[in-house]
């Protein structure tokens, strides 16, 4: 009689989700629902459609995402708290820097 072979368990490490992941998610959730959809706010930033669901669904933004959604908003979603590891205290120079322009503006 043969035996069945067994299902190896598998773990998937995920990044750590504290309340920095959860509040940068309401923040591109916010983002996503004042331009409409996924599709419109990846078109805004340069982006496409699944590199925003990839980022909700992850619940973490690239810094140069979080910059871009703050270029394009004119501040109302800030980097600073899309992206708080990289943003955090001088995120307007970090924001210039990423979006391609001087930091002495």
């Amino acid at each position: 009689m043969r035996q069945r072979a067994r299902k190896r368990e598998t773990t998937i490490e995920r990044p750590q989700q504290g309340p920095t992941a959860h509040a940068a998610q309401q923040v591109l959730l916010a983002a996503i629902d004042y331009y409409g959809s996924e599709a419109a706010l990846g078109k805004a930033i340069g982006f496409s459609q699944n590199a925003v669901w990839r980022a909700k669904r992850l619940k973490r933004v690239s810094p140069r995402m979080a910059a871009k959604i703050e270029a394009v908003s004119k501040g109302r979603f800030k980097a600073r708290r899309l992206c708080p590891d990289v943003f955090g205290t001088s995120s307007a120079i970090m924001a210039r820097r990423w979006n391609g322009q001087a930091a002495t503006q």
